[in-house]
């Protein structure tokens, strides 16, 4: 009788057994299916209301919002791992995750670190998938950004939310349930030894604390995945249970503010709307003024600087090649040619800004230049004397013009052999007949127009030149210029030797400048470009 009591015992102890675990595994797998769920929705609802908050400002190339948007949602959800938004170009415009920093630059090929293929770039529609990455397994949530029509695909903004929060919780959850279960074992094995009744009684209670937590969590979780938020799991049973409700109530905390700020940003954006299409019409009315106004100023600076462009290029001793290429904007750039009493005087310089008045600067550097070469003549005026003299006329009026105006300039004076230069400009660039060489000269002083007293740093410089020798004269708008092939600017270094392998072939002045300038024919000119070959081929 006791054998079979106690056989009966047994087998009802095993069948409780059996029965509590199998509500503890029911109730953790109900409970881990409630909160993917629940986290599904946080992340469609994420990419949803991104989508719409991203549109307008795609729309608007606000890159610096989209940023703050992407970044702001990833610090402030410790369920994010990252979020992206591609252009259509494939482009990412933010990227926040981990090992990215937060001032990198746009990158062609982000999304490849995403394990995305080139089609997922042009998907239409919102996706849902696992993947790893970062070291986590990661559900991404993706959703188009649309334009006008739903044919216009702007973008596609990603966010990979990590699950691993829950699953350690459930992980501890679910560790202590098996502990406490063989715990239970072993108590009710002692106990069924010692009393049926007794251990029965103990199996029941153990039994009914160990699910009472887990069906009130997963009560909790079940409303919470109808839409109802407010309510909290409030479990005080001591152990790995309350930790995991704890958990479980932060996330659905931190998933009601999300939906909180959503909201608001959807608000906001809605309101915004109502009236950009008054703020655009007025806008564009602003530019159209303001296009009108600009264009004007530009017919002008531009007719003030082709009239004081020299026609004629003939000079005494030498053959001189010249040419200035016109930037869509106005610049200031000004050359000339003067032949004064058996001296050949060439000057080159390039006024800082654009429109009228660099026009009317080099205006009146033009005319003092010219007032001063004539009224000294060749042997009474050298270079560091003019260019002084010039800018203590005209620094003045440049400075009520245009407050911090300048202008560079360099003047040279050829005569009998002997190049005399002064002022602060481009390098001198001289290529040699005999030696075939190419000798580059620094000029130094200082800018027309800053200071009205320029004598102390203003100094002629000279070298001889023998008959046949090439000189090269430029603004810096040709060695800014970013070459069309090379896609890098052609600087000084690169200048030099082209200039080379152009005077080796030839000797004609126009020949050279027209090879010059074909290196740039086609590149997106931002400044002037002046170029101006000279040939020293004295008569005698």
């Amino acid at each position: 009788m006791l054998a079979t009591l106690a056989a009966v015992a047994l087998l009802t102890s095993s069948a409780l057994a059996w029965m509590n675990y199998e509500t503890s595994y029911d109730n953790l797998t109900l409970m881990r299916d409630s909160i993917r769920d629940a986290l599904v929705a946080k992340g469609n609802v994420l990419v949803e209301n991104h989508a719409l908050a991203l549109r307008q400002l795609v729309l608007d190339n606000a890159f610096a919002d989209i940023k703050s948007i992407v970044d702001e949602a990833v610090k402030n959800d410790g369920d994010l791992v990252y979020g992206i938004f591609l252009g259509s170009d494939g482009i990412s415009w933010a990227f926040a995750a981990p090992g990215v920093r937060a001032d990198a630059p746009a990158d062609s090929s982000a999304w490849r670190v995403l394990k995305l293929k080139a089609d997922d770039l042009k998907s239409r529609k919102r996706e849902v998938r696992q993947l790893d990455v970062f070291g986590q397994h990661v559900y991404e949530f993706s959703m188009p950004v649309l334009g006008e029509s739903e044919q216009d695909l702007l973008g596609t903004i990603r966010y990979g939310l990590s699950p691993r929060r829950t699953e350690q919780a459930l992980a501890q959850a679910r560790a202590r349930s098996e502990r406490d279960l063989w715990r239970t074992l072993g108590l009710l094995g002692v106990i069924t030894l010692l009393t049926m009744f007794f251990g029965v009684a103990v199996t029941v209670r153990r039994a009914h604390q160990i699910t009472r937590p887990l069906d009130e969590l997963t009560q909790v979780a079940r409303t919470i995945a109808t839409g109802e938020r407010q309510v909290r799991a409030r479990i005080d049973s001591g152990d790995e249970i309350e930790v995991l409700a704890g958990a479980f109530n932060q996330m659905v905390s931190e998933l009601n503010e999300s939906y909180t700020h959503l909201r608001g940003a959807k608000d906001a954006l809605q309101s915004m709307n109502e009236t950009l299409e008054q703020q655009v019409a007025q806008r564009t009315q602003e530019l159209k003024r303001a296009h009108d106004d600009l264009w004007g100023e530009m017919d002008l600076a531009r007719k003030i600087q082709t009239v004081l462009l020299p026609q004629d290029t003939r000079a005494r001793e030498c053959e001189i090649g010249a040419k200035m290429v016109p930037a869509d904007a106005v610049g200031g750039d000004y050359y000339d040619i003067l032949d004064v009493d058996g001296a050949d005087w060439v000057l080159i310089g390039d006024v800082s800004g654009h429109g009228v008045t660099a026009g009317l600067s080099m205006m009146m550097v033009q005319t003092a230049v010219r007032s001063m070469v004539a009224g000294y003549g060749a042997d009474g005026l050298a270079p560091a004397q003019l260019v002084t003299r010039v800018n203590a006329a005209v620094a003045q009026s440049m400075e009520k013009m245009a407050p911090y105006q300048y202008m560079t300039i360099a003047a040279l004076r050829i005569k009998g052999g002997v190049v005399t230069f002064a002022g602060l400009h481009e390098e001198i660039m001289v290529y040699r007949v005999k030696t075939k060489v190419v000798e580059r000269f620094q000029t130094q002083g200082m800018w027309i127009g800053l200071v009205e007293n320029v004598s102390e740093v203003t100094k002629d410089d000279s070298f001889p030149i023998e008959h046949g020798d090439l000189i090269l004269l430029y603004t810096d708008g040709l060695t800014e210029t970013v070459l069309t092939e090379r896609k890098q600017r052609l600087g000084a270094d690169g200048l030099a030797n082209i200039f080379r392998e152009l005077a080796e072939r030839t000797h004609d002045v126009q020949a050279i400048l027209g090879g010059l300038l074909a290196n740039v024919a086609g590149a997106d000119i931002k400044d002037d470009i002046t170029a101006m070959v000279i040939r020293y081929a004295p008569s005698s």
